[in-house]
């Protein structure tokens, strides 16, 4: 560079001053002594009292020469330097020669935070221009990809590890040179969040108050520790921070989370819900009869359904089965003592509730019901939501052997739930009517009374059967089934056949040889035993009295029921009546 300089001293000086000599080697000397020029010199210019001046231009002048060659050097009277091309003569690069006073293009970035970053970080990077350059503009890079504005400031929040920014000054100024020119890189180091833990494993159905449950994740890239949460009423007994943990629960349900945790930050929550089932509650109570009849078919039980539980256990008495079930309802056939327990308790794979029970016993008002001879009235309340009876009587047979049999009487009784009835079931010995004969007493008739005790509200009578006819005297009547006892059979066609004595026969209206002693269409006639030979079951007919021979059979009455029947001398014994329903 200097070299180019002095010769174009030397250049300036031989267009203005004369020159001398030339040496053999075809050098140039000027000067006032007339001296030759050095051999070593192509021009050799000696003057101690004169300078030399380069061709002396504006930047607009210089810019204007056409093709200028290379190493052309020009004066730019604009920035007070040597200006030569360091290009080429089509594309000329104006250079400063050797000049403190020029105005060299540079800058410097900064970042604001300093250092390594966390994701996300807005960082804002300053550009310094150097050497007093004036209205530059700025071109932002990070990674060579053209970014941000004309601006001497540049914020970004969204650099990633590894990005490198830069920033290009450029300026039109005439007196600048190194322009554009490229900043200094800042490599930049970001730590990322967290990301999302993966997902969580362990049971999904957890019982209540258990411990040891295990819940992990894998462990997270970049995760300094690992925040766990857990459903209210659950505690972590270890593990808190760590990638594994060990839960007692409580009572709740809920989510399980965890997020991860470092230095920049929090991830997102991965979560899985765990549903915390109790042992179920014990049953309420059953509904369902506590009192049964022998060999009761297809009685219901049943409970409220609970929400926890996943089965329902029953248990009836012995001998008993269940015949239906569906979990809150059984249907049970029980067999002939159905006295016992039935019942229940629920469980799920927690476990087993306590149980509920109802205690069971064998009923005495069962369908059919018998009531049998006892000395006594006896009663009997109509069920819930029965308003029909069947009701069979049998009066009692008169007393030994010879006696005889008692009569039959049916029908269908309507009743009121709640209403009660009383029951008389004649005796062989007498109760409830039948005369007293000298080889025996009649039969006691067997009735059913509604509304109350007394006689007159008999609704069906089953008459006793007549006292059997002695050696010592004649026989009685049995009883009309509560009323008094026959009287003794009186004489008649000529002594040689009974005749029953007028409403006390073994029926209710008495008789002789089966023929009624009266019209009324309620009553059976001739079925009364009198004597020898009533409409009984032992003997029928004619003939002369025989000693010894059996009483007349009992008949009865039909008067308060309805689709009646009766038939006369079937019962042997005590009396009996059925109710059926």
């Amino acid at each position: 560079m200097k070299k180019l300089f002095f010769l174009s001293i030397a250049f300036t000086a031989l267009t203005c001053l004369p020159f001398s000599f030339a040496n053999a080697q075809g050098g140039v000397s000027i000067n006032s002594a007339g001296a030759a020029p050095d051999n070593s010199a192509g021009l050799d210019v000696s003057f101690t009292n004169k300078g030399e001046l380069m061709p002396r231009m504006t930047t607009v002048q210089r810019d204007a020469i056409a093709n200028p060659a290379k190493g052309l050097t020009i004066f730019n009277t604009d920035c007070s330097v040597y200006n030569y091309n360091a290009g080429s003569p089509s594309s000329p690069i104006w250079a400063t020669i050797n000049a403190t006073n020029a105005l060299i293009a540079a800058l410097t970035i900064s970042a604001n935070p300093v250092g390594a970053i966390c994701a996300n970080t807005g960082v804002t990077f300053t550009a310094s221009p150097s050497n007093g350059i004036n209205s530059p503009s700025y071109q932002w890079q990070v990674n060579g990809s053209n970014v941000g504005t004309n601006s001497a400031t540049f914020t970004d929040s969204t650099l990633n590890n590894g990005d490198v920014v830069t920033c290009i000054l450029s300026t039109s100024e005439a007196c600048v040179t190194g322009s554009p020119a490229t900043s200094n890189a800042i490599n930049m180091t970001v730590n990322p969040i967290p990301s999302t833990p993966g997902s969580i494993t362990g049971n999904t159905s957890a019982c209540a108050g258990t411990t040891g449950n295990i819940y992990s994740i894998s462990p997270v890239a970049g995760a300094a520790s690992y925040n766990w949460t857990v459903p209210g009423g659950a505690s972590i007994a270890s593990g808190s921070g760590n990638t594994s943990i060990t839960v007692t629960f409580g009572t709740g349900s809920g989510n399980i989370s965890v997020v991860a945790v470092n230095g920049c930050g929090t991830s997102e929550a991965s979560s899985q819900a765990i549903a915390v089932t109790s042992i179920p509650s014990t049953p309420g109570s059953i509904t369902g009869a506590s009192s049964v009849c022998t060999s009761a078919t297809a009685v219901n039980y049943s409970i409220s359904g609970i929400g926890e539980a996943t089965s329902y256990n029953w248990t009836v008495p012995s001998g008993a089965t269940i015949t239906v079930n569906t979990d809150t309802v059984i249907s049970v056939n029980f067999a002939s003592n159905p006295a016992g327990n039935i019942s229940v308790s629920v469980a799920n794979f927690c476990g087993t509730s306590g149980q509920s029970t109802i205690s069971v016993s064998q009923s005495y008002i069962c369908s059919p019901l018998t009531f049998s001879y006892s000395g006594g009235a006896q009663t009997f309340t109509v069920p819930s939501g029965v308003t029909t009876i069947n009701v069979q009587c049998w009066g009692a047979q008169g007393q030994n052997s010879y006696g005889g049999l008692g009569g039959y009487a049916t029908g269908n009784l309507a009743v009121t739930p709640g209403e009660q009835l009383v029951v008389y079931v004649g005796g062989q010995g007498g109760f409830n009517g039948g005369g007293t004969g000298n080889v025996g007493n009649g039969g006691g008739g067997t009735d059913v009374r509604q509304g109350g005790a007394t006689l007159n509200n008999r609704v069906i009578v089953a008459g006793g059967g007549g006292a059997a006819y002695g050696n010592n005297g004649p026989s009685y009547g049995g009883g009309d089934g509560g009323g008094t006892s026959g009287n003794p059979a009186v004489w008649a066609n000529n002594g040689q056949l009974p005749q029953g004595g007028a409403q006390n026969g073994g029926g209710y209206w008495g008789g002789s040889f089966g023929v009624g002693a009266n019209s009324d269409s309620n009553y059976s006639g001739g079925a009364g035993g009198g004597g020898w030979y009533g409409g009984g079951s032992n003997n029928t007919g004619n003939g002369a009295p025989v000693m010894n021979s059996s009483g007349g059979g009992g008949s009865g009455y039909v008067g308060g029921v309805t689709a009646s029947s009766m038939q006369t001398g079937v019962q042997s014994g005590n009396g009996q009546v059925i109710f059926t329903w």
